[in-house]
């Protein structure tokens, strides 16, 4: 494949593909690294059918090692020093020196070039994305969401000083009410209360 030139010589996906690769990674043209344990090797043994049978899967499920669900990472990505524990997949925007996006399960949160960008002191399962400009609704010039599973204190890496804020449900075009935050110096921290876990908590301007 890579000399048909699916793979560039030195890519994430290339590096993947290696034989005794832990990892499959990508990445996306919007500065996205996405980094999740390879399941290659494993052969499921479906039995064939238009739906699954519950019984029929734990019987084979039985023989079958499945990768490891948690994920360590150290080293060189791309040409930055990253570091990282967590679980199932892992996903961070890093451009012109600042993490603008970062999608982490059962983690505390990553650092990149020596910068420790910690969300929270207890692992969660978190997602901080700046949203495309084509996502943003007429007025808005800039929006950041944040999504966390469960009632935590969140230390987001900006300082969303004057910034407004919505709490969504599914959509995040249809806000329900407000929340607070508080900035300190570069960070802004949220209590994410168990009421606001597992909503989209957007701040916008």
């Amino acid at each position: 494949m890579a000399k048909l030139g699916a793979y560039r010589e030195g890519s994430l996906e290339a590096a993947s593909r290696e034989d005794g690769a832990r990892y499959i990674m990508n990445f996306f043209p919007n500065n996205t690294v996405c980094i999740a344990n390879h399941y290659r090797l494993i052969r499921e043994k479906w039995y064939g059918s238009f739906f699954r049978d519950e019984e029929k899967d734990a019987e084979i499920m039985k023989n079958v090692n499945l990768s490891p669900k948690d994920i360590d990472v150290s080293g060189s990505i791309l040409g930055n020093d990253v570091t990282y524990r967590g679980e199932s997949v892992l996903s961070y925007r890093y451009e012109n020196g600042e993490l603008s996006g970062f999608c982490g399960h059962k983690t505390k949160g990553i650092a990149i070039n020596g910068k420790l960008y910690e969300f929270s002191q207890a692992p969660v399962d978190i997602s901080y994305v700046m949203l495309d400009e084509r996502e943003l609704d007429p007025g808005v010039s800039e929006a950041y969401a944040l999504y966390c599973g469960e009632g935590a204190f969140i230390t987001l890496p900006k300082d969303f000083s004057g910034y407004r804020t919505a709490i969504c449900e599914d959509d995040l075009h249809e806000g329900c009410g407000s929340f607070a935050y508080a900035v300190s110096g570069s960070t802004t921290t949220v209590d994410v209360s168990e009421a606001l876990a597992n909503k989209w908590l957007v701040f916008y301007h």
